[in-house]
């Protein structure tokens, strides 16, 4: 089947829905498939702009390069704990500043807070180190509350080392899971 007849198949049966005139006067046109969604609220909303300020704000003010205290982690309000030696816990407040388009927490920041929680666990269990992959799984969406990764190795190594974190809502629902490697960092040689 040529091209011009099998992309016309494919939306056989849906309705098609051009954009309005005020579409194509404000933005490029789209041209969208009708579906039931809450498009018009979610992409209208605003976010809370004194939260994300001052987040920004306290993140300039007192970040400094070195682990925990990271411009990023001060950002997003990254609270970071050692329970024990084979333990990485890390804790913070979902902001609608995080939010993708659709009202939930951006799965880039998920992702973000799960390589931390590994991150830090090698780095305080055996020393500093770089991600080589990481796999994550999105089980549910995060609007809400206070969410917490928990990182834990699944084998440790001379250079690679194997890592796991689960991430958890204040309910306990588990949100999203990510296993990885990592590779350690050679230490750098001391001056003079």
């Amino acid at each position: 089947m040529e091209i011009g007849r099998a992309i016309p198949a494919l939306f056989a049966g849906a309705a098609f829905q051009p954009p309005t005139d005020g579409e194509r006067l404000s933005r490029p046109p789209v041209h969208r498939l009708a579906t039931p969604s809450t498009e018009a609220k979610t992409m209208s909303r605003k976010i809370n702009e004194a939260v994300a300020r001052d987040a920004f704000e306290r993140a300039i003010a007192d970040h400094t390069q070195e682990f925990g205290r990271y411009f990023l982690a001060r950002l997003l309000g990254l609270e970071i704990s050692h329970p024990d030696d084979d333990t990485c816990v890390v804790e913070f407040e979902v902001h609608d500043f995080m939010f993708n388009p659709q009202g939930s927490l951006h799965g880039g920041l998920i992702a973000t807070v799960l390589d931390v929680s590994m991150g830090h666990l090698l780095q305080k269990a055996i020393g500093p180190g770089m991600t080589l992959e990481m796999k994550t799984q999105f089980l549910r969406p995060a609007r809400v509350g206070r969410l917490r990764a928990e990182g834990r190795f699944l084998k440790k190594g001379k250079s690679i080392n194997y890592l796991e974190t689960r991430l958890t809502d204040d309910k306990g629902s588990l949100l999203a899971v990510a296993n990885s490697t990592w590779q350690l960092m050679p230490q750098a040689a001391a001056p003079g």
